[in-house]
């Protein structure tokens, strides 16, 4: 409760009342992941786990991964565990973020 009124997951736009779940939510995107954070990219063929170490390096975890979502699954666990985020390489120096863990 916030001034007496109850907090609702609920926004008004325009003139309806669209529950907040169904609102688009933007992707959050970086040049350099923190470290400790996880990295997936794919090579062409296969996919890669990297734990980022810092300044513009990452050490491997997992690699020739063949599928997709055996990967987000691995990059899943280990977040969540590490209380770290994940990130997907999105072009050369981009990064878009997948999955947030961060304490």
């Amino acid at each position: 409760m916030q001034n007496g009124h109850a907090l609702s997951s609920h926004a008004t736009i325009g003139h309806e009342k669209t529950d907040a779940s169904t609102l688009m939510r933007r992707d959050t995107h970086t040049a350099r992941p923190l470290e400790g954070d996880y990295i997936l990219s794919f090579t062409g063929i296969t996919w890669n786990v990297l734990r980022s170490t810092g300044e513009l390096s990452a050490t491997s975890i997992a690699s020739g991964v063949r599928d997709r979502k055996t990967a987000l699954a691995r990059i899943r666990t280990l977040t969540e565990d590490a209380g770290a985020d994940g990130w997907e390489a999105d072009g050369g120096d981009l990064f878009r973020q997948i999955t947030r863990f961060r304490r």
